[in-house]
This record gives structure tokens, sequence and C-alpha cells, in this order.
């Protein structure tokens, strides 16, 4: 096409036509231009479905790892509904409402006293954050519910690992009054079945003292704030990111 109009171009310089070869000219100039928004256009339209293939496989990595948040979540929640129990049946041996074998009552003094936090574990998202790509997902109010979820649990671990240090410091400090210290190394490395009454205990002067109610009773609390947050608060922000992810994984792949 540009011989074309150069043939043209030639032809009107010899038969000295200088307006049309000046209208000859200006189209052969449009004809480039054009020539090029369209090379830009199929380029731009080309970086945009790669960024759309990019941002779906985004979004399907999110997915598996805020399920795998959810299923570590519920197993944390599982467990300090297990803390609150073991601490409510140990209340109960205290009032003289329960028996309960010397073994068990161990067994439960020493694992009510262990606080374990749960962390969240992201790292597609986190990596998206650390090197400013971000804007890869488009969908602004997945965005903003990923991040207070983050922020929220971050606030939430300072918080808690404060304060829920400082209660277990106090609840074992009590502990160790009536209870030799290496008997939570046994009970880790202990078989099943195999007894840990080999070890310096005083159960009964344990459940005599006062301050044994109110440091059980401050475990039960810390337990049961911690079952709260983790199978009420912090499992529904989860499944309301997973949902907008499905929603935005839909309507990407239409």
């Amino acid at each position: 096409m540009i011989k074309f109009f150069r043939k043209i171009r030639k032809k009107l310089l010899t038969e000295n036509k200088l307006s049309r070869y000046l209208l000859y000219a200006s189209g052969e100039i449009i004809l480039v231009v054009i020539g090029i928004l369209f090379a830009l256009q199929i380029n731009n339209w080309n970086e945009e479905h790669k960024n759309a293939k990019k941002e779906l496989y985004t979004l399907k990595e999110l997915r598996k790892e805020f399920k795998n948040d959810s299923v570590k979540l519920k197993s944390f929640s599982f467990l300090t509904e297990g803390k609150t129990k073991d601490g409510r049946m140990l209340k109960e041996v205290y009032l003289n409402k329960r028996t309960m074998p010397p073994d068990s009552i161990i067994l439960r003094v020493f694992f009510n006293g262990r606080v374990v936090l749960f962390e969240s574990y992201t790292p597609t998202y986190d990596e998206l954050l650390s090197t400013g790509k971000l804007d890869l997902i488009k969908n602004e109010e997945l965005k903003k519910l990923i991040n207070s979820y983050k922020s929220n649990l971050e606030i939430e671990k300072t918080f808690f690992s404060y304060e829920a240090q400082k209660r277990k410091e106090a609840y074992n400090n009590h502990l160790f009054k009536y209870f030799e210290p290496q008997i939570m190394s046994a009970l880790w490395e202990r078989e099943r079945g195999e007894e840990i009454l080999g070890y310096a205990h005083d159960i009964k002067g344990f459940f005599k003292d006062p301050e044994t109610l109110l440091q059980i009773n401050t475990m039960i609390g810390v337990d049961r704030e911690l079952n709260w947050k983790y199978s009420q608060r912090t499992m529904w922000r989860i499944v309301s990111i997973i949902e907008s992810i499905n929603k935005e994984i839909v309507r990407k792949s239409n």
C-alpha cells in the first residue's frame, strides 16, 4: 500500500501537480499513523490478555491459600474449645464436683497453661504486597477485604500475644509451685498411655490453694475469647474473602 502511494507521489511530482501531491502525501502519513495505532492497540490487547491470565491464576492461588487458612483456623478453634472444656473439668475437680485420675489431672493442668495463636499464611498476597503488584487484582472490594483481614489479624496478634503471655506466665508460675516444670517435656516425649507420676507433684496442695481457681478461670477466659475470635470473627472474614474470590473467578472465566 505504501509503495502504491509512493508511485503516485512520484508521478504527481513529475507532472508538477503539487496540490494533488500534497494530498497523497498526507494520505500516506495518515495510513502510517493508522498502522502504528493499530499495532499499539494489538499490543495493548495482548498485554491486557496476559494480565487477565495472571490475575485469574493469582485469584486461584489466593483461594487455595485462604481455604488452607480456613482449615487451619478450624483446628485452632477445635483446640481452644478442647482447652476450655479441660479448664472447666479442672474447675469441677477443684469444686469437688468431679474426680479424675492423677495422670489426667497433670495432663490437663499443663496443657491448660499453653497458648497457641493462629497465624495466616498467604504467600501469594504477601508477594503482591511486597513487590508493589497488588494492582494485578482489579476488584477493589476484594483487596479491601483481604487487607482488613490481614490488618486485624496483626492487631489482634499483638494484643493477644501480650495479654495471653502475661496470663500464661502467671498461671505457670503458680503451677510450678506444685508440679515439676520438666513434666511438660515429658508429656510431649512419653508414649501413649505412659504414666507421668514419677516427677515431683503435689495435686492436693494445688487444689487446696485458693489462687488455683483464679488461675484456672483466667485460662478458661483466654481460651473462650480465642475460640470466639477463631470460630466466629476470623472465620467470617475468611469465608467472605473466599466467596468474593469465587465470584471474581467466575466473572473472569466467562
